[in-house]
């Protein structure tokens, strides 16, 4: 079974982004997939407010990500600075990126218009739809 991290944001409104990436980890597990999701249970063990808990997450969460297969990129909710970090680690890596799969309430896996050209070139598509969440 292949393991695949996910990635999608954590920051901001955290009830709903979690349950966003618990949605993706639901559909990797349908697809066959061992899935990784790092910011579902150390968030619930550190402490994101406090800077040191936050790096030795962010650390931890890269050291999964060097073990995974492949990289699930969700960004219905926006582009976190930490999945612009994952995603750079993973070309680095030569992980794969599983691009254009955005699964939410409704929807069947649709591929974001701009979202391509953003995997492809690591900017944004015009009119900031994909910008940075806060």
């Amino acid at each position: 079974m292949k393991k695949v991290y996910i990635c999608s944001p954590y920051a901001g409104d955290t009830r709903a982004n979690k349950a966003y990436a618990r949605d993706l980890t639901r559909h990797a597990v349908e697809m066959g997939f061992a899935p990784i999701a790092p910011h579902l249970y150390l968030t619930e063990a550190l402490d994101d407010g406090i800077p040191a808990e936050r790096a030795a997450g962010i650390d931890a969460a890269f050291a999964l990500l060097d073990t995974c297969d492949m990289l699930l990129f969700g960004c219905d909710r926006g582009i976190s600075a930490g999945m612009l970090a994952e995603l750079e680690l993973a070309r680095k890596r030569g992980i794969p990126i599983l691009a254009g799969y955005y699964k939410t309430a409704g929807e069947g896996g649709v591929l974001r218009k701009g979202v391509e050209s953003f995997l492809l070139t690591g900017a944004p598509p015009a009119g900031g739809k994909y910008a940075e969440i806060g």
